[in-house]
């Protein structure tokens, strides 16, 4: 079982506030669900069975810029590993080398390394 953090700040976003209550279930279950990554198999069927409510491609327009299709049957949370990992991803880092491996499969790498740098000069 994985083992996530979570902003708990998230109830006081304004941008999460104003989704649905279904888009805010189906945001946690994609968190919960994703790849160390930030990236989930599609499964529309799980997904509504799991937030009891129907979910389907359509829910997407409310993570306008959160989330990306990847190959057509997956989807990447974008800030995901930004998020979770905070500083550059390393490969003599356990943990880090399936997210790594993950990221450049799908040639995401390099736009998450940027991201974590750019992190890292605003916290000095």
């Amino acid at each position: 079982m994985a083992k996530r953090f979570t902003a708990s700040d998230k109830w006081e976003d304004a941008w999460f506030r104003q989704l649905s209550p279904v888009s805010k279930l189906f945001w946690l279950f994609l968190l919960d669900r994703c790849d160390g990554a930030g990236v989930w198999k599609i499964d529309w069927g799980l997904a509504s069975f799991c937030i009891g409510a129907p979910a389907d491609v359509h829910i997407l327009k409310a993570f306008d810029g959160r989330i990306e299709k990847l190959n057509g049957d997956k989807l990447w949370v974008v800030r995901f590993v930004e998020f979770q990992y905070g500083g550059p991803l390393r490969e003599d880092v356990s943990y880090h080398k399936p997210v790594i491996k993950t990221l450049a499969k799908y040639g995401l790498l390099q736009r998450v390394e940027k991201a974590l740098l750019e992190v890292g000069k605003q916290s000095n």
